[in-house]
């Protein structure tokens, strides 16, 4: 008999059919098919093709850049923005274990964390996987620890540049999966515009190496490969703290208790890895020990204006002496620095004082970057021209001063 007039589905067909959802209330013996998990629902919603960008975002800031922080601290680039001696001052010796062969013990754990986000990042659903999560929890671990190192080092730098970094990370992300749809409707008018846009920039490229003398223009990727490499620690710290989260809330959403690390062999994976981390890092401080017999037992020039010496050439016109680099404007501030002392000590104990708060570690990133050290030569010019005035209305000749720095 039809369940209704315009129906030729009879009673036990439709409790035969499993995708009949009648069928499915009024049958008690037919086993419905279980339904996703609500929360691994949403999951897959959010790692669908919005989330790709994320993920390239994750990749870049978890494995790309903490490789170039490596790569670059194998080829002596110093993550402090001071100059390390024997002070016995924890920000001295700390910083040590980021450059190399200090960090050479920790690596293997490093990979490890490198290859389990890797793997979450091209397989999100496979994330809920043990040897996954051990990764990403302590890649947690690993970049909490070098951030710290990198912030003794260097203070806040790195949460400056990571901030500014972050944003035009996104936007280049973000332009690159818009390129796709922007080629289909490109024309000869946007070829047109391109090609002027390049123009200028090559020509402002050239004006400015006619204008200041900066002939070094290939610095420019360099400073931004060293603008990256301050933000990685802090940039690749967020990246395994949110990578972290997102593994656990689809483990949970899975419920698979035959990757919960609750079990036995989940604990033993866990005591391991806190074994070789200790391991590692007990490795890694006894050669930071080493190292730091080899530094300097005394501090080294300190002064502004001679780390500003380390600018363009022909822009802060230094020279080369016995001494190392020197320019004018070194000799007159140090004129001035000199009558302050006869005339003023008390003055100039104030201000030296003042000075070593922060002048050291200024001085050190005038070393490290020459566009910096550009820049400080500038600040410097309303001091330099009222120590040249000084010293005419003092009635004192250049060739004396001169006679500062040989």
């Amino acid at each position: 008999m039809p369940i209704c007039g315009n129906s030729n589905l009879a009673a036990d067909e439709i409790l035969d059919d499993p995708s009949s959802e009648l069928g499915l209330q009024n049958s008690p013996g037919l086993q419905s098919t279980p339904k996703p998990h609500p929360e691994l629902d949403r999951l897959l919603d959010e790692l669908q093709q919005p989330s790709r960008q994320l993920r390239i975002k994750f990749f870049l800031t978890g494995v790309v850049f903490p490789v170039s922080c490596f790569v670059s601290s194998w080829m002596g680039l110093n993550a402090s923005v001071d100059t390390a001696w024997q002070s016995g001052r924890l920000e001295h010796f700390l910083p040590l274990v980021l450059s190399w062969p200090c960090f050479a013990p920790v690596l293997p754990l490093v990979g490890f964390s490198m290859a389990a986000l890797t793997a979450s990042v091209v397989r999100p659903l496979s994330a809920n996987r043990r040897w996954i999560r051990m990764g990403l929890y302590g890649g947690v671990v690993m970049a909490v620890s070098f951030l710290i190192a990198v912030i003794f080092a260097s203070a806040v730098f790195t949460v400056i540049a990571a901030a500014s970094v972050a944003p035009i990370l996104a936007l280049i992300v973000y332009c690159i999966f818009k390129s796709g749809q922007w080629a289909k409707r490109f024309t000869i008018m946007h070829l047109l515009v391109l090609t002027s846009v390049v123009a200028i920039v090559i020509a402002a490229c050239a004006s400015m190496e006619l204008l200041t003398g900066w002939g070094d223009l290939q610095d420019i990727p360099l400073g931004i490969g060293f603008w990256i490499v301050a933000a990685s620690p802090t940039l690749t710290c967020l990246t395994y703290i949110r990578a972290s989260v997102t593994a656990a809330r689809i483990a949970d959403a899975k419920s698979d208790r035959s990757m919960s690390f609750r079990s036995g062999t989940g604990i033993m994976i866990v005591v391991a890895w806190l074994l070789a981390w200790i391991a590692s890092w007990k490795l890694a401080v006894d050669l930071m020990l080493i190292e730091y017999a080899k530094l300097p037992t005394a501090q080294p020039n300190c002064y502004v204006s001679s780390a500003a010496a380390y600018g363009h050439r022909k822009w802060v016109g230094s020279q080369q002496s016995p001494s190392g680099l020197v320019n004018q404007q070194m000799r007159e501030l140090k004129f001035i620095e000199f009558a302050l002392v006869a005339a003023a000590p008390g003055a100039h104990s104030i201000l030296r004082r003042a000075y070593n708060f922060g002048g050291p570690k200024l001085a050190s990133v005038c070393r490290s970057n020459v566009w910096f050290a550009d820049l400080t030569f500038l600040a410097l010019k309303p001091l330099e021209f009222m120590a040249k005035t000084l010293r005419q209305v003092c009635g004192i000749s250049r060739f004396k001063i001169d006679q500062l720095y040989r």
